[in-house]
């Protein structure tokens, strides 16, 4: 089954394996992203946020397919914040 959980578990035995990239599409919490204005990152299916913070520990090449509604303002941040290490 897929879950939270179970992407948290799976990215965390990775950590050691030597991969170059990482590109992830992070379910968005079904139709319902649509309508709104911002999507918070955070409140999607899986958190957006903890999910890309944890594969930028594999590697800091991490690209996420998001929806265009995304909280670009959350983006830029956390980008920052991987960034800086």
């Amino acid at each position: 089954t897929s879950s939270p959980e179970t992407f948290f578990e799976v990215i965390g035995t990775l950590v050691d394996a030597g991969a170059s990239c990482i590109f992830m599409s992070p379910p968005w919490g079904g139709p319902c992203y649509k309508d709104r204005l911002v999507l918070d990152i955070r409140l999607m299916t899986v958190d957006g946020a903890a999910a890309i913070s944890a594969a930028s520990k594999v590697t800091p090449n991490v690209a996420a397919f998001l929806p265009k509604n995304s909280n670009m303002a959350q983006l830029v941040a956390l980008g920052g914040l991987l960034a800086e290490g």
